[in-house]
């Protein structure tokens, strides 16, 4: 049983199969980094009983989110909304985009940046740059299949769905139906 009194090896050896005994653990471990480097690896759902002023520290969670992005989950708000560690924690994968401020996720510029990078971003953001067509035409020339995350008008709007098949045929599925019996039609006109 972990309590205020347990060490860090024996919080450790606990974490793999008790995440939430965590919660009993001294002051001097919920502040303690190497902790931390270390329970992430682990599991980074531990940084959610890190000391509030870990969760602040930005130079602690930038060397934390290129363990495991999904800390950002677990940082102070201000920290969800500053774009190096947003970044940083998507350089690996995805989701922790989804731990980004509203407002990042708004943002235009950031998140073409991101689409160029990875199409697939385009599934967390905003709704308004999911119907960006400047946004998802950068995020279907990436990766084709990211065009299901788009609007539905830009599923119908045929210079998006041209860029989508071009990197993936495959992409041609999530099209409108709409579109998809014009370019069948124009198909069947040509044959």
């Amino acid at each position: 049983m972990i309590n205020e009194y347990s060490s860090i090896d024996e919080v450790l050896e606990v974490l793999e199969s008790d995440i939430h005994s965590l919660r009993y653990v001294s002051d001097e471990i919920k502040n303690d980094k190497s902790f931390f480097i270390k329970a992430v690896k682990i599991d980074p759902a531990s940084f959610y009983f890190a000391s509030d002023d870990l969760k602040k520290d930005k130079q602690f969670i930038l060397e934390l989110v290129l363990i495991d992005g999904g800390v950002l989950e677990h940082v102070s708000p201000h920290l969800k909304d500053d774009k190096e560690v947003v970044l940083q924690a998507v350089k690996k994968r995805d989701l922790p985009l989804l731990y980004a401020s509203n407002n990042l996720k708004n943002d235009k510029t950031f998140i073409i940046e991101l689409v160029k990078q990875r199409g697939g971003f385009l599934s967390y953001v905003s709704k308004e740059l999911k119907n960006d067509k400047e946004v998802v035409l950068e995020a279907v020339k990436n990766w084709g299949l990211s065009l299901d995350y788009a609007s539905d008008n830009l599923k119908n709007d045929i210079d998006i769905v041209k860029e989508a098949i071009i990197d993936n045929i495959q992409a041609f599925n999530y099209a409108s139906k709409e579109l998809k019996n014009k370019i069948l039609n124009a198909l069947y006109i040509i044959k």
